[in-house]
């Protein structure tokens, strides 16, 4: 959870400087693929605190030979939404990579 938190002070300040407005956030490409970017990363945080304090706890109380189901299964979908979000966060940041920053466009 620190390093969750950890990204997210950095990512707000990467982005103001990258940015510097929320205009240039909002009327820029680099500024509306930030906030897709911003989107993806905090469907994926949800889908971790899911599985970290509601879906774990539900496995651990059962006996451990037999895991309960419906957690099991659903622990595993969220696991693979959460590769995938993070998939494709990868690839927002690596185009993000190749756009001038919002800073520069938005004046």
């Amino acid at each position: 959870m620190i390093s969750v938190a950890v990204l997210i002070v950095s990512g707000l300040v990467n982005a103001w400087i990258l940015v510097g407005s929320f205009r240039a956030l909002l009327v820029t490409d680099y500024g509306r693929l930030l906030l897709l970017k911003i989107a993806a990363f905090a469907i994926m945080v949800a889908f971790a605190a899911v599985n970290r304090l509601w879906l774990t706890p539900r496995l651990a109380l059962v006996a451990k030979e037999v895991a309960h189901p419906s957690a099991l299964s659903t622990l595993r979908r969220n696991t693979l939404i959460e590769i995938a979000l993070g998939l494709a966060i990868f690839v927002m940041v690596g185009v993000l990579g190749t756009l001038h920053p919002a800073i520069h466009l938005a004046q």
